[in-house]
């Protein structure tokens, strides 16, 4: 990288102020903008060393505390000395600090000898860490534990740590022991004692006895025991599921040479070769053949297996026909005899298919059997699903004949009785599922509908009563969008946001009011957003800046007719809480200017600095406002003129402003010469369908994000239209 990459660091004093309580906290610091940063941090998570600054944050939260750099001190070595000066004059000024010592101090310059790091670390560590949530003995439980194979994630959930804290642990990188030793990484547990296994010990047993009988087939007992056929294949050649004890021994199931009796072994584990591997499989396939009549290998004494894809001949002892089939077909996949009387006669006595068929035919005999039964049941061969069936109503004596198929799958019954339509006895009638609860209940949101149409309704008879012609609920100026209410006179449109109804939780996309906005504008009309909690709760300002919007505002004057004065923090937030839709904010104290008319103020503008820090040497322009039902013109520009005079005196680089696009673009700013720089992020809040609350309320904690917290709260994300961001550099070398 190179250097002029890199960000600049600024040493000097800086100071952070609680706008409510006037507090301050006094510091010096070689890199500002990294203690700014640390100071933030360790106020959010509750960890910072001044318990008075973070019992004040916790109270007030972030938004009333403000960064100020008193002073730059490029010599390091006296900041120190500078920190102390400041200490002083604040403590002269009859400031109340945060800080708990008076007296200035530093670690800057200070070398710790190895033997004190060596104590510093000893004193630290293991269970004298101030923070540690484990003691000797739980960590050496862990060790033990880990070379039982209990995973690494259930013991990070038992003992309340992070994963990466249990890894630390099993490789000695974190609570050191020197008599330790690392165990090598593990295998995934086998068998029962691995987390997806779908089988037990017992299972297994079964199935390598059942295949051993030669009975049943893979594929069939992989869908018995819910698994795949080469889950099977590998248990029956002992390829997986291998039992090996603390001695070093195998437990294997055999069977003896009649293939009834089982036995177990126990003999001493050794890796199998090929050779070994071979002749299990060749033992395997000849005993299955013994276990199937009229089956008969051809050259059996010259039988050699070599793999399950091998051609062998069979003679069928039965018809006589001798083919060619491959053992897993054989074996496997059950491919048998290819005559085709042997065909028929399977498809009519053995078929997989046909069986499963029987099975639900005598299941469902046996469940109905008080209401219904079958006549000649003892002569009855099942041959397809089409085929009809004499059945006996008990109940009226009705004999009907309905197909396999009607009466198994479909539900055909005595149609006598009017049962046709009855549902199958093996398909239970499923339970109606309960209608899901609309978002806004499950949320335990307020959408009162009536409400809301109420206010809308009070807005419109206002606007009546003040001579205003307009059309209400019209979809034919921004197709298919909807205005609540349009002026077409003014140009001007109004747009009620009930916070259930414009809510997520009512299906409002996140950029629903943005877009609307920008259609209006893209059609020369300017749209006014109204939230139903600052109808409610500013109304008298809402109607005033509408007012304001119409021209039709009663008290108007010049701004020459005023005189500019300089205004304390307390007037200011009781005018702008009385005048500006958003209240006071955040305020600076030595920067608050007012218009006053005949000994009353009608207009007042403001100053804090920006949040964030990313904006460099900037003051931002975050209050201006009007008196309720006053119309100064030329307002803005001769407040903002006394203020570009105070910010050039601090030597500020520039000044910023934004223009909340739900009331409009911000003309004023570029007529007072500023640039437009962007359009920030659409800004949410949270509500819970009576008022909106700031997001950082439910801003998320380590490892709680801000959805779930936000949803265990029952609120839901409202959005508004983002802002306009302005920008206007300032001349510092020009004396104003």
């Amino acid at each position: 990288m190179a250097d002029g990459d890199r960000r600049k660091k600024e040493s000097g004093i800086y100071l952070i102020t609680n706008e409510v309580s006037g507090k301050v906290y006094i510091g010096s610091a070689v890199d500002l903008k990294h203690r700014w940063s640390q100071h933030c941090s360790d106020l959010y998570y509750s960890k910072h060393r001044n318990t008075h600054l973070q019992r004040s944050w916790n109270k007030h939260g972030r938004d009333v505390f403000e960064f100020t750099i008193l002073e730059e001190v490029p010599n390091k070595n006296l900041l120190i000395e500078r920190e102390q000066y400041w200490i002083d004059y604040h403590l002269e000024q009859n400031f109340e600090l945060f800080n708990i010592c008076l007296i200035a101090g530093s670690n800057l310059g200070r070398k710790i000898s190895d033997e004190t790091k060596q104590k510093l670390s000893e004193i630290n560590s293991g269970e004298k860490h101030p923070r540690a949530k484990l003691t000797w003995e739980g960590v050496n439980d862990i060790r033990e534990k880990y070379k039982e194979r209990l995973t690494q994630q259930e013991m990070a959930e038992s003992y309340g740590v992070a994963l990466s804290t249990i890894q630390h642990i099993i490789e000695n990188r974190n609570w050191y022991d020197p008599d330790y030793e690392v165990p090598p990484k593990l295998g995934k547990a086998a068998g029962e004692r691995n987390a997806g296994a779908k089988l037990t010990w017992a299972k297994v047993d079964k199935i390598r006895e059942l295949y051993a009988q030669g009975d049943v087939l893979q594929k069939e007992l992989a869908s018995q025991f819910g698994v795949d056929k080469k889950s099977i294949l590998r248990i029956v050649n002992h390829h997986s599921w291998q039992r090996k004890s603390l001695q070093g021994a195998t437990t294997c199931v055999t069977v003896d040479s009649s293939g009834n009796n089982k036995k177990e072994e126990t003999m001493p584990h050794e890796k199998k070769t090929r050779e070994d591997i071979r002749l299990i499989n060749e033992e395997i396939f000849l005993r299955f053949l013994d276990g199937l009549d009229g089956f008969v290998l051809l050259d059996r004494e010259n039988f050699v297996y070599q793999n399950a894809h091998q051609s062998i001949k069979l003679c069928h002892t039965t018809c006589g026909t001798i083919w060619s089939v491959k053992i897993a077909k054989f074996k496997n996949d059950g491919s048998r005899c290819p005559n085709n009387t042997c065909k028929q006669k399977r498809r009519l006595q053995g078929h997989s298919l046909r069986k499963r068929s029987i099975e639900r035919l005598e299941a469902l005999l046996e469940e109905l059997k008080s209401e219904y039964t079958m006549i000649d049941s003892e002569n009855f061969v099942y041959q397809n699903k089409k085929q009809k069936l004499q059945i006996l109503h008990l109940s009226c004596k009705t004999a009907f004949t309905p197909s396999v198929d009607n009466f198994v799958r479909r539900g055909t019954r005595c149609p006598t009785c009017s049962h046709n339509h009855l549902k199958s006895a093996l398909k239970p009638k499923q339970k109606k599922k309960k209608k899901q609860p609309k978002l806004h209940a499950k949320l335990g949101l307020v959408s009162n509908h009536r409400q809301h149409e109420t206010s809308i309704k009070e807005l419109q008879d206002w606007l009546l009563s003040e001579n205003v012609d307009f059309v209400a609920n019209t979809r034919n100026i921004i197709p298919p969008q909807e205005l609540d209410i349009y002026i077409e006179s003014h140009k001007f449109a109004i747009e009620f946001n009930g916070l259930y109804w414009h809510s997520e939780a009512a299906g409002k996309a996140k950029n629903y009011h943005y877009n609307k906005t920008r259609a209006c504008q893209d059609s020369g009309i300017h749209l006014f957003h109204i939230f139903s909690d600052e109808w409610e709760n500013r109304k008298d300002i809402i109607k005033s800046m509408i007012l304001h919007r119409l021209n039709l505002t009663k008290n108007k004057i010049g701004a020459r007719q005023c005189e500019i004065r300089q205004i304390d923090i307390n007037e200011a937030r009781h005018f702008y809480a009385n005048a500006h839709i958003a209240s006071h904010g955040r305020l600076r104290r030595d920067c608050n200017f007012g218009l006053f008319h005949d000994g009353n103020l009608v207009a007042a503008l403001s100053g804090v600095k920006p949040m964030g820090g990313h904006h460099g040497n900037a003051v931002e322009i975050s209050r201006f406002a009007t008196k309720q039902n006053w119309s100064i013109t030329g307002a803005f520009q001769r407040l903002f003129k006394r203020f570009k005079q105070w910010a050039q005196s601090y030597k500020f680089e520039k000044i910023i402003s934004y223009a909340d696009l739900r009331f409009g673009p911000g003309t004023v700013y570029k007529s007072a010469g500023f640039a437009h720089k962007k359009r920030t992020p659409l800004d949410y809040w949270y509500t819970d369908g009576l008022e909106r609350q700031h997001r950082f309320k439910y801003r998320a904690q380590p490892g709680i994000p801000e959805k779930q917290i936000a949803e265990a709260a029952g609120v839901t994300k409202v959005y508004g239209c983002g802002s306009n961001l302005f920008e206007l550099k300032l001349d510092n070398k020009s004396q104003l």
